[in-house]
């Protein structure tokens, strides 16, 4: 029997790598100690505990030959006269970064080269193992993938929406994994490296107590309720999606925004009605208005532009829209510039027109933002808004603010930069280089950074290299702050340049990461990055929240050619329609066994791997074919439990499983049809 036919290499690499003895692996692989020394010197330089393999990202290692001291290292600081041969260890941690490591011939020297990313600073030295490394007080993170069964999860909870499109809730402090709330997002990566989904739900918000989540789906203009132990029903329909939903005081009703109409005073203004419906459902009412400037436009932007777009709204500014004591806070423009109050009647209360990248303190009684300063060669400056006195004040410590945010208490702010690394393009004659529309190169050391409210020194919480930083929120209950990281363009331009296959191209495109930290600065194991995809992430403040799953509707990786493009964000540029190549490098027809489950397999039972070739175990229920996300194997007749599925995905049928002999935890398919379309077995139940 063949599992994988075309992952023979890797899965003999991998068998060899993770559980071969050290002495017959002396001429084939680093040593088991040296490369447990090198995992264990990167978890010391991220705060966060890695291994081969539990740690989300990829990791090889290849052997070279040297004539220095520094094994090869230009800014190597330990020498070793005498040595010829050299292994070479690369390591990437998706959201952190990515380190290179030496290591001797007989493993006894291993040092740290170079990196780019969180740690990389840290003077380059593994030697021995390191001291103080974050031991038993790390936060623990939920594990990747989702959960079939209802979940009670505790504080501090965390919901945002998913690579796929859809609405997840979990917690971080156990390992209970991702709920889906949503399942009918159907979100694909298609061409030209954008997410496409048939449904775009947005504008996450928590009732005050948590017990609730409110949100919209773009698509359909349709609020969305979930309540503790429900699936979530719609509640209001014809909602203008470029304004979130806000609740009420009382909780038992929410506020949104209907459909605008011409001013009549003024032809570059709408005139928005805010209507209230009950928390239940109902008929919706009018209780207030508000003038809105229009007239923003739109454009072409490649993937990562588009997502950014879609974690900081239009113009990198997400519009504003509260419920204050006299009326609504709301933002005055489509490009988010400006701020607010309107009473019931539409009448202009306060106004601050020259703001953008508003952010609301947790007791609303302030704002952070920025504005231009009076010096036009300094650009734009911090500016904290005192919403009772309608004051402003620059925070003149800070420089370079993209985006901006609070902590839970009020007392800090937060605020991402962005500095340029390196920029490259898609070369002409690269044969998808018209598949992929408005590429954009360029690649920032994204970092973020924490101040007091009163000024003073910021404090660096998190760096990587990246596009941007958005999304920054704090939990209100804890004093953790959770902020999304948009990948760069760079890697799937680097697959484009080098004439890969276009399924390999799709599968670099950027993704979207939520980064936690926490105050003070320094806790162990803060900041890092949960393991799913995802972004637009929100606290709850509930000490509880049991969550209902949805059944996930599966989609293909690339949908058929002539597919409509992608469904932006409100103002964000529309990913264009191009001409899908013609198969460059086509992947091998797999496909799932027909049923759902034929094997018979249950969520909490126990499978047995088959006889034959060991059996590929990956971080993502995802075909890649460059196996980017192998994390290790299964071989035959290893026992494993079944944790989550079935989730279709790629046109083939997984499950999320546990290794009953040292937990190794990922995804495996059950039971495929290979490309001469035999049936191959990869698990046989145990009854």
């Amino acid at each position: 029997m063949r599992k994988f036919i075309y992952c023979v290499a890797i899965a003999l690499l991998l068998a060899a790598s993770l559980s071969a003895a050290p002495e017959s692996r002396a001429q084939g692989a680093p040593s088991e100690a040296a490369l447990e020394r090198v995992f264990a010197d990167i978890s010391a330089r991220i705060g966060r505990r890695v291994s081969r393999s539990l740690f989300d990202g990829t990791w090889a290692y290849e052997q070279i030959v040297v004539r220095d001291d520094n094994l090869g290292c230009a800014n190597g600081e330990r020498n070793a006269p005498g040595q010829t041969r050299a292994w070479v260890v690369r390591v990437t941690v998706n959201g952190f970064g990515s380190y290179e490591y030496r290591i001797s011939n007989d493993g006894g020297l291993v040092f740290f080269c170079t990196g780019v990313g969180v740690g990389a600073s840290i003077p380059p030295t593994a030697a021995a193992p390191p001291v103080g490394a974050p031991s038993g007080n790390l936060p623990v993170p939920p594990p990747i993938g989702v959960v079939a069964s209802p979940v009670t999860f505790s504080a501090p909870i965390l919901a945002f929406v998913g690579r796929d499109g859809n609405v997840y809730v979990t917690s971080l402090g156990s390992a209970q994994g991702y709920v889906p709330l949503t399942g009918d997002a159907l979100g694909a990566v298609t061409e030209g490296g954008y997410t496409v989904g048939q449904r775009n739900y947005i504008h996450l918000r928590w009732s005050s107590d948590g017990s609730r989540l409110a949100f919209i789906d773009q698509t359909t203009q349709t609020l969305f309720v979930v309540s503790s132990g429900t699936q979530p029903f719609p509640i209001a329909s014809g909602v203008s999606p470029e304004f979130p939903p806000t609740w009420s005081f009382e909780g038992n009703s929410i506020f949104y925004v209907g459909q605008g109409v011409p001013s009549a005073a003024d032809p570059s203004k709408y005139t928005y009605m805010v209507m209230e419906v009950p928390v239940t459902g109902g008929a919706a009412g009018v209780v207030a208005r508000f003038d809105f400037t229009v007239g923003c436009g739109g454009g072409g932007a490649g993937a990562a532009l588009t997502n950014y777009l879609r974690e900081a709204g239009f113009s990198k500014s997400k519009l504003i829209f509260k419920r204050h004591s006299s009326g609504f806070l709301h933002s005055m423009g489509c490009d988010g510039t400006g701020l607010a109050l309107s009473a019931f009647d539409g009448t202009l209360i306060w106004s601050f027109p020259n703001v953008s990248r508003v952010q609301l303190s947790p007791d609303g009684a302030r704002a952070v933002a920025l504005q231009q300063a009076l010096d036009f060669r300094r650009g734009s400056e911090v500016v904290l808004l005192d919403l009772a006195l309608t004051a402003s004040v620059p925070i003149s410590d800070i420089r370079g603010a993209e985006q901006l945010g609070w902590s839970g208490d009020g007392s800090t702010l937060f605020f991402s930069t962005r500095e340029l690394i390196q920029e490259t393009g898609v070369s002409d004659a690269a044969p998808l280089a018209r598949s992929f529309f408005a590429a954009d190169g360029k690649s920032y050391r994204v970092s973020l950074f924490a101040i007091s409210t009163t000024g003073g020194v910021p404090q660096l919480v998190y760096q990587s290299e990246g596009y941007a930083i958005a999304a920054i929120t704090s939990a209100q209950t804890t004093s953790l702050t959770a902020f999304s990281i948009i990948e760069s363009e760079a890697s799937m331009i680097a697959r484009i340049n080098a004439n890969d296959s276009y399924q390999n191209v799709l599968s670099a495109a950027p993704r979207v990461k939520i980064g936690v930290a926490a105050l003070p600065l320094g806790t162990p194991g803060y900041p890092y990055v949960i393991g799913a995809d995802g972004g637009q992430p929100a606290f709850s403040p509930a000490a509880s929240f049991t969550a209902i799953p949805a059944r996930l509707m599966s989609a293909p990786v690339v949908p058929p050619a002539g597919a409509p493009p992608a469904v932006p964000p409100v103002g964000a540029p529309p990913a264009m329609p191009t001409t899908r190549p013609a198969a460059p490098t086509a992947v091998a027809a797999l496909r799932a066994t027909d049923g759902e489950n034929p094997l018979g397999l249950v969520v909490g039972g126990r499978a047995v791997v088959s006889p034959g070739d060991p059996v590929i175990v990956r971080n993502t229920p995802q075909y890649l074919r460059d196996r980017s996300n192998a994390i290790g194997i299964l071989r035959p007749n290893e026992l494993v439990r079944i944790l989550v599925g079935p989730i279709f995905a790629d046109n083939l049928r997984w499950w999320q499983v546990q290794r009953e002999v040292g937990g190794l935890t990922g995804w495996v398919v059950d039971q495929y049809i290979d490309a001469n379309g035999k049936i191959e077995t990869n698990l046989i139940a145990l009854r």
